[in-house]
């Protein structure tokens, strides 16, 4: 089981350098999609990526710049949860409010069952972005987050958020 293991993380990584040396066209688009597993599956070698592209600031353009520059910072913040709640969500400060609501909430709902205070922690920033959103999208990321709050043990602070 754990050569089948091996094998599976070295053909993943193989093919995730494959696909990204592609160019953004020849993914069909979805190169961006690709850099999200790696900085998921392996943060310091997408950290890696991001500088050699860089780099080559010929290759990118600028919204693609800002998209995979997120993505990093993402991962970052996912990976710096598990240790300090207050820097993974300085990691998401560059984010735009629509942009951040989702990877905090992830974040609270991974701590969800086993540390619920840092996972109240995620959704009350959570609830602090989704506020500074334009209706619809309020609405819709505000009842998210208050649901999370309600999951996390807190059912009249959920209620009196919405």
């Amino acid at each position: 089981m754990k050569a089948r293991r091996g094998a599976e993380e070295k053909l993943l990584r193989h093919l995730l350098d494959k696909v990204l040396g592609l160019s953004e066209a020849e993914t069909g688009g979805y190169r961006h999609y690709v850099f999200e597993c790696l900085a998921r599956t392996d943060l310091a070698k997408a950290q890696k990526w991001w500088d050699k592209e860089k780099a080559a600031s010929d290759r990118l353009a600028s919204n693609d710049a800002r998209n995979y520059l997120h993505t990093l910072q993402k991962a970052q913040a996912e990976q710096a949860a598990a240790s300090d709640v207050d820097e993974a969500i300085s990691l998401l400060s560059d984010l735009d409010a629509e942009e951040a609501c989702r990877p905090l909430r992830k974040m609270g709902e991974r701590f969800q069952a086993t540390e619920p205070t840092r996972g109240l922690r995620f959704a009350e920033e959570a609830v602090v972005k989704a506020r500074a959103l334009p209706l619809p999208n309020r609405a819709w990321h505000l009842a998210a987050a208050c649901d999370l709050v309600v999951r996390l043990g807190q059912q009249l602070a959920g209620r009196k958020l919405l």
